[in-house]
């Protein structure tokens, strides 16, 4: 009943948003038989045939979170089987299919393997558990506050008193896989796609950085740029280039002063919440933090632009976890 009250099917949502917006409403008997055909549009036949077998449920459901790995589920509604793209490269569908069925030979092996006592926890679950009152018939989750000082920092002797926090196998698998794919990402675009990166990294280059250290060449007047820069002839000529992009080659450019302006008032925003909210993360944690984020974007929106493969990681996390340790708050 909590789950039935917390989500709701996307046919629902389509009824709700022509009611309240649109003041139509396509009917009681309509809504219920489109609410039905969209539901049992997505389906596992294997999950239905043994539903009193947690092997299956593990391997074979995912209607609901944490619940399965949905294994050979079949699905004819594009709201669950699409991408946010309109079109990937083969390449990417095949990688993405190989790391799935990996993803699923992983998952079952550690898990009914026991590895990390896995039995203990459940099969899919990203909270922390307390070892020494879970069980497989009962699971108990980590209370953090037991561990933490008055300032939200760690207290060693508490941590020695209540022990340390588990996480299920699945989930400490998947950690370490996500920070394996981060080194694995960038040495990807550096060996396959460098001239890519090239034109990103151009005001790196050793002219620049000479130039830098040059006051007489500094422009001091960027901020009148009206964004009315010429765009290049041989990319506009190029048959390659996005069809889109040539047709808003006839409007300016959003002028630089605005993404100055812009980012000044996310950084100070930033800086005054961090004191503000009681946080642990001290200022050059925090511009730090900005500067490792602004190197994996580069990389990592490259990536996204070239391949469509998104790497669902957060590096600053674990940079922040690393340089910051006993500070959870960060």
């Amino acid at each position: 009943m909590a789950n039935a009250a917390a989500t709701s099917a996307l046919a629902t949502e389509v009824v709700g948003v022509q009611r309240l917006w649109y003041k139509t409403s396509p009917g009681p008997a309509n809504s219920i038989f489109l609410m039905l055909s969209s539901q049992l549009l997505g389906i596992s036949i294997f999950c239905l045939s043994n539903r009193n077998s947690l092997l299956f449920t593990y391997l074979f459901g995912g209607t609901q979170g944490n619940e399965g790995l949905g294994f050979l589920s079949w699905c004819m509604d594009f709201n669950y089987i699409g991408t946010t793209t309109l079109w990937l490269p083969l390449q990417t569908i095949a990688n993405n299919l190989v790391g799935y069925l990996g993803c699923v030979a992983i998952f079952m092996g550690v898990y009914y393997a026991n590895t990390w006592r896995a039995r203990d926890f459940p099969f899919l679950s990203q909270l922390m558990f307390d070892g020494k009152l879970s069980s497989p018939e009962s699971y108990v989750k980590y209370d953090q506050n037991n561990i933490l000082n008055g300032n939200g920092e760690l207290d060693r002797a508490k941590l020695e008193s209540y022990g340390l926090p588990y996480l299920s196998s699945t989930y400490v698998t998947s950690l370490v896989t996500g920070n394996m794919a981060v080194t694995a990402a960038l040495m990807h675009m550096i060996l396959w796609n460098y001239d890519d990166l090239k034109s990103a990294w151009s005001f790196m280059s050793v002219a620049n950085l000479r130039r830098l250290l040059k006051p007489g060449t500094w422009s001091l007047g960027f901020w009148r740029d009206d964004g009315s820069g010429e765009h290049s002839k041989d990319i506009m000529e190029d048959d390659n280039t996005d069809p889109h992009y040539k047709l808003t080659a006839a409007f300016k450019d959003v002028p630089n002063w605005w993404f100055g302006i812009v980012l000044f008032a996310a950084f100070v925003t930033g800086l005054v919440v961090i004191y503000t909210s009681k946080s642990s993360l001290p200022w050059w944690g925090y511009l730090i933090s900005l500067l490792v984020g602004s190197i994996f974007v580069l990389f990592f929106g490259a990536l996204v632009a070239i391949s469509g493969f998104t790497l669902k990681t957060q590096p600053v996390k674990t940079f922040k976890a690393l340089h910051h340790a006993r500070k959870p708050l960060t």
